[in-house]
């Protein structure tokens, strides 16, 4: 084999073996935390110092973390903790940065940023060292040139390269990390004594990135090598045995089969296969890694597969429910309406107000108050014998029409109205088993069913009294009070302890 083709075909393999393990990378575990420490929490009075030993776990991959904290308390006086507790959570760095403060935030802020960071380098890089692959190929197969393998080739290692050691650059030495269960179950404590040391080492993810990147040098090496070799015009013998590999030539296929020349012809060809086989190092090395590459995907898959969540343990405890709500006043006003006249308005939930937005609404409330009716009607009188003889005042009322996700109406009012529209049915308070606290939460998230439009129509109709032979009575117009709130509804979920 000539020099040209010898490095050639070890680009190939090189390309291809860093497009394997950069791709395995991105699935792995790029660091683990295993860490344990100690908090004392020191008393000046009547009650002893308190020391909480934390036992930290955690596997660390490019933009999330699955952990499990053991803490453990001590008082002075007793050899035995008081109490211990196991908490477990998976979630992206970006909402454990968010969740938290002070310096657990700073450590998950800096852990998203070295994420983000080498995981766009590295999909970069496997995008390019996938074209080197097939570039190289057809190279060897001089269909193109052996620039297109050089350029795919040099932005591919760049990134490969580089992708794993600015990862380990930015990624921070040292930190604190808390367990937010934690904090919420043992809130008469400083978040600040609830924090464990964080100090995370590199894994299996970091090295297979590693050798991606070495990889990837060793194919520019051979790239180099095979464009200052001396230019030939045919193509790699184990190219040439891909592009021939026909049993029957085409004149042969009309005719008869002759099984028993077939059956020789088959064991000339396999004793052949097998001889060249024998003496061709490339063609030994192409079937390692064409084995290697169908073995790696099972392969991949028991080193790699995803972890059962890291809350399912809480589908063999037992929950309550506790609420907590208030409500919100979205509009409201007392205002004069001629009769007939209509006051309308339209919305949709973007237009909730400030403090609603960001809170879980449960119901809609209305209320409705003719004024006229429930304090003094404005009916105006007229004529000599008002005094004596004024008549009777008649009710006045509002038609009121709402439609909204949680449902709609048209009502009558007279004196006053007081209704509720619920946008999801309350599932009551438990007690909740097969399931997990975030699965129980959303049973009363109402986040979907408030979107929508909501449209609210009061309607005047003023009504004048009975006139009598001395007095006059008109009235043009009825005044209302009207109220529209939103329940802000808030559950905790609560574990229920034997």
């Amino acid at each position: 084999m000539s020099p040209r083709h010898k490095y050639g075909t070890f680009v190939f393999i090189f390309a291809s073996l860093a497009f394997l393990l950069a791709i395995f990378s991105t699935g792995a575990t790029w660091a683990k935390v295993d860490d344990e420490s100690t908090s004392t929490i020191e008393s000046d009075g009547f009650f002893s110092n308190i020391t909480i030993k934390f036992d930290l776990q955690g596997d660390l991959e490019l933009r999330e973390m699955v952990s499990e904290i053991d803490v453990e308390f001590y008082i002075d006086e007793f050899d035995e903790p008081v109490d211990e507790q196991t908490y477990k959570e998976s979630e992206s760095y970006e909402e454990l940065a968010e969740k938290s403060v002070g310096d657990a935030s700073d450590t998950f802020e800096d852990m998203d940023t070295a994420g983000a960071f080498a995981q766009w380098m590295i999909w970069i890089g496997i995008i390019a060292m996938f074209l080197t692959v097939i570039f190289s190929f057809c190279s060897l197969a001089q269909i193109t040139n052996s620039r297109f393998t050089t350029y795919s080739g040099m932005v591919a290692t760049l990134f490969l390269f580089f992708a794993p050691i600015i990862w380990f650059i930015l990624l921070p030495s040292d930190g604190s990390y808390t367990n937010l269960d934690l904090v919420d179950e043992y809130s008469f404590f400083e978040q600040s004594d609830l924090m464990a040391n964080f100090d995370p080492s590199p894994s299996t993810g970091l090295f297979l990135s590693l050798l991606a990147g070495l990889s990837s040098l060793a194919m520019m090496l051979m790239i180099y090598r095979h464009n200052v070799s001396e230019v030939v015009n045919e193509k790699p013998q184990w190219i040439n045995a891909l592009f021939n590999m026909k049993l029957n030539d085409e004149e042969k296929v009309s005719e008869p089969i002759n099984f028993k020349e077939k059956k020789e012809q088959a064991g000339l060809l396999l004793q052949k296969s097998v001889t060249a086989y024998k003496s061709s190092r490339v063609m030994q090395a192409l079937s390692v890694l064409i084995v290697l590459t169908l073995i790696s995907i099972p392969l991949y898959s028991m080193l790699f597969e995803e972890e059962e969540e890291a809350d399912a343990y809480q589908r063999d405890l037992e929950y309550i429910v506790e609420e907590e709500g208030y409500y919100v006043a979205w509009i409201q006003d007392t205002v004069e309406l001629s009769d007939g006249e209509t006051l309308s308005f339209s919305f949709t939930e973007e237009d909730f107000p400030t403090e609603a937005k960001d809170g879980n609404i449960f119901l809609i409330r209305f209320y409705v108050a003719v004024l006229d009716s429930v304090q003094q009607d404005n009916e105006e009188t007229s004529g000599l014998g008002c005094a004596a003889n004024p008549g009777q005042d008649a009710p006045d009322s509002v038609s009121f029409a709402f439609n909204t996700p949680a449902g709609n109406d048209n009502v009558q009012i007279q004196s006053d109205y007081l209704e509720y529209k619920e946008f999801l049915e309350f599932p009551g308070y438990g007690p909740y088993t097969g399931y997990t606290v975030a699965e129980i939460e959303d049973m009363y998230d109402a986040s979907d069913e408030i979107q929508g439009d909501y449209q609210f129509q009061y309607t005047a109709n003023a009504e004048a009294g009975s006139s009598t032979f001395e007095c006059d009575r008109s009235d043009s117009s009825v005044t209302i009070n009207y109220v529209v709130e939103l329940l802000d509804l808030q559950i905790e979920v609560i574990e229920i302890s034997d």
